[in-house]
């Protein structure tokens, strides 16, 4: 009995072929079901043994079991990506790394996520409250019209770019909030800020098909698609309108560390906006759906020194490398 259970054991290795789970390729956008797997009984075949060697045979069946797999497709709750229903895309200056590492680890946690019809997601439910501890880093965010460095700085970029595939994916916006003034890496009224466990953005699946979302942050390039069956619609129109220009105020301050006659601005100005945000779906060349959202952007206040020091052998200050959106007018549309 030793020697046939060692001489199986040997025969099992080769045998045995594990299972493989039901799981997706997002970049092939394909999707595989499970297959089990098929394993060597090992104490019912030494009695099969047994059995052939009481009765003189030659030849022997061995006792196979079945190895389920542990994750099926009903469990994995997608049977089609083939489809990208939208996309979008933004940029971002890869030489940021900290900003970029938080972009990577934001990215990570949304992408594969999976949403059956009817059901909601949240960006802070998902990606938690972006600590230290987490894995996040400090990096420039916007704060009050202002950019300072936060923890988790890049949050807003991964939240806006998935809230603009989104939006040209037909999904439903429940919750989405502007910066608190334009951003430079997208069109003004499709961003959408996110502040731990008080500013959300909210989606929810309108389709009676499960969606899932691909996530790709690489190469300067913030990178979202929302794959599923062939989409109910033709395309979608984004159509944002300037309602209101609000002037935003300088604030200047006397310098005297600062040369007489020469001025540094520390923070730009930049001025706010009221406007008017429709999404039009299109199927067959009429409008199935519109929806609208009005907009505020607060203007940033610009803060400048003005130098008093009468010593003409101070040293000119240097140019603060200030940079930002440019002002926006009149009426912006795009189709996807």
């Amino acid at each position: 009995r030793a020697l046939v259970e060692q001489a199986l054991i040997a025969v099992k290795s080769k045998l045995d072929r594990g299972p493989v789970n039901a799981h997706f390729d997002l970049e092939a956008r394909k999707v595989f079901p499970e297959a089990n797997g098929l394993g060597v009984d090992l104490f019912g075949s030494i009695s099969a043994i047994e059995v052939a060697m009481r009765s003189g045979a030659t030849k022997v069946e061995l006792e196979g079991v079945e190895v389920p797999a542990t994750v099926t497709i009903d469990e994995l709750g997608i049977r089609d990506v083939s489809t990208v229903l939208g996309t979008f895309t933004t940029k971002f200056a890869v030489a940021e790394k900290t900003r970029n590492d938080n972009l990577k680890l934001l990215a990570s946690k949304i992408d594969g996520l999976v949403l059956q019809p009817g059901e909601s997601f949240s960006f802070n439910d998902t990606t938690g409250d972006r600590l230290l501890e987490d894995g996040f880093k400090m990096a420039h965010v916007i704060n009050q019209g202002q950019m300072i460095d936060g923890m988790a700085g890049g949050s807003c970029q991964i939240s806006t770019t998935l809230h603009g595939a989104a939006f040209f994916s037909g999904l439903d916006i429940l919750s989405v909030t502007p910066h608190s003034r334009p951003s430079t890496y997208v069109t003004l009224g499709i961003d959408a800020t996110v502040v731990a466990s008080r500013v959300d953005l909210q989606l929810s699946n309108p389709y009676e098909f499960p969606i899932a979302i691909h996530y790709r942050v690489a190469r300067g390039e913030s990178h979202v698609e929302v794959l599923g069956k062939e989409k109910p619609f033709d395309f979608i129109e984004f159509e944002r309108n300037i309602d209101e220009r609000i002037d935003f105020e300088t604030v200047t301050r006397e310098d005297p560390e600062m040369v007489m006659g020469h001025m540094v601005v520390d923070q730009l100005g930049y001025p706010g906006y009221k406007l008017s945000k429709v999404r039009r779906t299109y199927k067959d060349g009429k409008v199935i759906k519109t929806d609208k959202w009005k907009l505020r952007y607060r203007p940033v206040v610009e803060y400048a020194r003005l130098g008093i020091n009468p010593n003409p052998n101070l040293t000119p200050p240097k140019k603060k490398k200030n940079h930002g959106p440019k002002p926006t007018s009149g009426k912006f549309t795009l189709r996807q």
